[in-house]
């Protein structure tokens, strides 16, 4: 017996609580992530070193002073474009939009309801590609092993970021991601630490504590 298209039926209806259920998901999520204090001040640690935060949530340390600095290393990355945050909530209207699309059979030409569903496709996969990099997920942590020669680790993690990194102390960063990683080298060249580090607080409900045991 065929069901009138206007009757309320049981799949009818988890079809549209999943729908609710993921766009509620990519929203609470986006709201963990965004937005996040941006600090433009300049703060003195001493006469020798300034600590500089910029405007895109990066953080220079500057040894000597500004005028003849001896040194000057990024310590923290620029923090990912503001649409880069909105990424979970894309992904998760795409997903809804190209679910009706199909179920409704909307546009009634299969050729421009194709073309659409495609599009909507490739909006998809922007969106979750950019929330697996926002969350660290581009990061190595889980191909690095203790001990490795530096080119090993070159050949995994790819070059430092120059700014960021001395003989023995690499910054490895990902554009868009809220993580990074310092890769530390001991005395004879070989993979000591590669501790991760966030621009969320510690008390920041998106933090990634499994990270950090």
């Amino acid at each position: 017996m065929r069901v009138p298209r206007g009757q309320f039926t049981a799949r009818r209806a988890m079809f549209v609580v999943a729908l609710v259920a993921l766009n509620l998901a990519t929203a609470i999520m986006t709201s963990r992530y965004y937005p996040l204090p941006r600090s433009i001040a300049v703060d003195v640690g001493n006469d020798r070193a300034f600590f500089l935060n910029r405007a895109d949530g990066s953080t220079f340390v500057i040894k000597g002073g500004f005028e003849a600095p001896s040194e000057s290393r990024l310590i923290r990355p620029p923090m990912p474009p503001i649409w880069w945050f909105w990424s979970p909530v894309l992904a998760g209207a795409t997903i809804t939009l190209m679910a009706l699309v199909i179920a409704a059979r909307r546009p009634r030409m299969p050729a421009a309801r194709g073309a659409f569903v495609m599009l909507l496709l490739v909006l998809t996969t922007v969106g979750l590609r950019w929330w697996w990099v926002l969350d660290g997920g581009d990061l190595p942590l889980g191909s690095l092993r203790l001990g490795m020669t530096r080119p090993e680790v070159r050949d995994i993690v790819g070059p430092p970021t120059p700014e960021g990194s001395t003989d023995d102390s690499w910054l490895i960063t990902r554009y868009g991601s809220l993580y990074w990683l310092e890769v530390e080298f001991d005395r004879d060249g070989r993979l000591d630490a590669h501790p991760p580090n966030s621009h969320l607080s510690r008390h920041h409900p998106a933090y990634r504590r499994d990270w950090f045991r």
